[in-house]
């Protein structure tokens, strides 16, 4: 199964926020994630919280064979737990998902071992 990886920005002054809505979405929320993750074909994720000189970013890694297909699916289905999702995600990072996100795929530069 192919891995993938994202960085996501966390609002300076933020980052209690993102720890919660890690917790929440693995207690409160973890049918819904789940069935999100399942209908994107995701079979595995993990969200770091990373600090940098230049802010802080949750780095999800995640695997899964269509690289965009939780992102088509956060954009486009209008029920509860993709809404939830969506308006966390835009709290936290200030990313609003109701599209595309910008610019191109991730790409692979290295992977080891070589597949």
């Amino acid at each position: 199964m192919p891995v993938h990886n994202f960085v996501f920005p966390v609002v300076a002054g933020k980052e209690d926020l993102a720890r919660h809505f890690a917790k929440e979405v693995v207690s409160d929320h973890a049918d819904d994630y789940a069935a999100l993750m399942e209908a994107s074909g995701t079979t595995r994720v993990t969200w770091t919280l990373q600090e940098t000189p230049v802010g802080t970013f949750i780095l999800v890694w995640y695997e899964a064979d269509e690289v965009l297909k939780i992102f088509e699916i956060l954009a486009t289905r209008t029920d509860a737990a993709a809404t939830w999702m969506r308006g966390r995600i835009e709290e936290c990072g200030g990313i609003e998902l109701s599209g595309p996100p910008p610019g191109p795929a991730p790409e692979l530069i290295l992977e080891w071992p070589p597949a």
